[in-house]
């Protein structure tokens, strides 16, 4: 019998760009994050990337 009450794994690609070669003295243009997969038990499904985002 497996637990219901359990969330998923998610696993989420990260990436910044900056305005410059190193992090300090240089600035954050922009940030993004994005759910590239799910790990429920036993079974990974990646995410589709067609599909909506919140």
């Amino acid at each position: 019998m497996t637990d219901r009450s359990a969330r998923p794994t998610l696993y989420i690609s990260v990436d910044v760009e900056a305005d410059g070669p190193i992090p300090g003295p240089y600035s954050m243009i922009s940030f993004g994050a994005v759910v590239a997969g799910r790990q429920d038990g036993a079974s990974y499904a990646a995410a589709d990337p067609e599909q909506g985002t919140l």
